[in-house]
């Protein structure tokens, strides 16, 4: 059997990355034409953990890339509130936002896709 590594981290523990990761986080989702930009962009934020994209706000079941029908591309964000305001994520998406250029696809329309009342508000 090899030996262990040094950095390996005991059954059950909380790796050494981890262990500074907030435990109180919110999710949201914002459309803004094709995901990848806008991953990188709320992805680079303060206070955002997590980002993933995908499709939103479509009837289509289980759409994909080559059958995205009503979907649009969107990025899913996970963010630690008391790091980064749901405020200040609008004020990304409307900095990055450009509403005098009509999308070439339904699939790159903006939305904002809010997870909670308070972020509807």
């Amino acid at each position: 059997m090899p030996p262990s590594s040094p950095n390996a981290t005991p059954a059950g523990a909380v790796p050494p990355m981890d262990q500074h990761a907030p435990t109180k986080t919110v999710r949201t989702a914002f459309a803004l034409g094709c995901f990848w930009e806008p991953d990188a962009l709320f992805g680079a934020l303060e206070g955002v953990v997590h980002t993933c994209v995908g499709y939103a706000g479509g009837s289509t079941p289980s759409p994909t890339y080559e059958a995205i029908g009503d979907h649009l591309e969107a990025v899913r964000v996970t963010y630690a509130p008391d790091q980064i305001r749901y405020a200040d994520l609008l004020d990304q998406f409307w900095a990055f936002h450009d509403p005098v250029r009509a999308p070439f696809k339904r699939q790159y329309q903006p939305a904002l896709l809010p997870a909670t009342d308070a972020q509807a508000e």
